[in-house]
């Protein structure tokens, strides 16, 4: 970001301070009057409000109206707030086997904790990255049958609702040798 923006951005954010009674915690904004996700006041959140998130993503030295948690950054956490008052599902996580595992049992299933809002998961499961798709399920374990030995597999977990599907992350395991004769 350009300094002289920056710079712009720390005076007005302490014009904001002295207006609201000098403290990040009463620097809230016109936004947490209604939904805190409208960041641009426009009665809905859109595209909109994720680009004034992402324009301030990660400057931890302002706390402006975009920092949804007030935990002093712009980061995830506000992401997932925009997403779930949006109607995004969250991203899947905690995957089991966790991502980049070894030596894992061949007969092992795949489990997650799903992701707020999500109501079913497409699972992407395989030995190629990008997995294909598998099937849509709503359980958040997944029966792999049995693997191949010293293999390594790839998922992706798509959180999916009435609104949206939300691309999860590729993690990948891999299976154990086999054993000796």
């Amino acid at each position: 970001m350009d300094t002289k923006i920056l710079k712009e951005l720390e005076a007005a954010y302490s014009e904001e301070l002295r207006a609201y009674g000098g403290t990040p915690q009463a620097g809230m904004s016109l936004s947490d009057v209604g939904n805190i996700a409208d960041l641009n006041i426009d009665g809905g959140i859109s595209y909109r409000d994720v680009k004034l998130l992402t324009e301030k993503w990660l400057y931890e030295k302002l706390l402006p109206a975009e920092d949804l948690s007030r935990d002093g950054i712009v980061n995830f956490t506000d992401v997932t707030i925009l997403a779930n008052d949006w109607g995004l599902p969250c991203l899947a996580s905690n995957p089991n086997p966790f991502d980049g595992e070894g030596s894992v049992s061949t007969s092992t299933d795949l489990s997650w904790t799903a992701g707020c809002g999500a109501t079913s998961h497409d699972v992407y499961f395989g030995t190629s990255s990008p997995p294909p798709f598998v099937c849509n399920q709503t359980d958040t374990t997944f029966e792999t049958g049995t693997m191949a030995n010293d293999t390594k597999y790839y998922r992706r977990i798509d959180e999916v609702n009435a609104s949206a599907t939300t691309t999860g992350s590729v993690w990948s395991f891999t299976t154990m040798m086999s054993p000796p004769p």
